[in-house]
């Protein structure tokens, strides 16, 4: 098993994502954050076993796993000793998270 860490961006996507479906969603408060937990301990079992996401390139190999109930994609790339979350990112939106830069940091 390998520890999932989140980067600083996909901390700051989830705490934004958490902060409008909690306030939008008040039905479901709480969701984002309890996807997102399950989800990580998912990834820490299995990334590997996920498709890469041939959006990025051959230099970085991104991989993604959807929150099907609060329609995010968890952005990530499997090194050695972890699985490093670059983003949290709605899977609607027409815009992509810049993952290149956020895999250098």
């Amino acid at each position: 098993m390998r520890d999932v860490v989140l980067s600083a961006d996909a901390l700051r996507d989830v705490e934004d994502a958490a902060s409008w479906w909690d306030e939008n969603r008040p039905d479901a408060r709480g969701l984002v954050v309890d996807e997102l937990d399950a989800a990580l301990a998912y990834l820490g079992e299995n990334a590997t076993t996920l498709p890469e996401f041939p959006r990025i390139g051959r230099t970085l190999v991104v991989r993604r796993y959807l929150l099907p109930r609060t329609r995010r994609h968890v952005y990530f790339t499997v090194e050695p000793d972890r699985v490093l979350v670059l983003a949290v990112w709605g899977s609607v939106r027409s815009v992509l998270p810049r993952l290149r830069a956020r895999a250098r940091t």
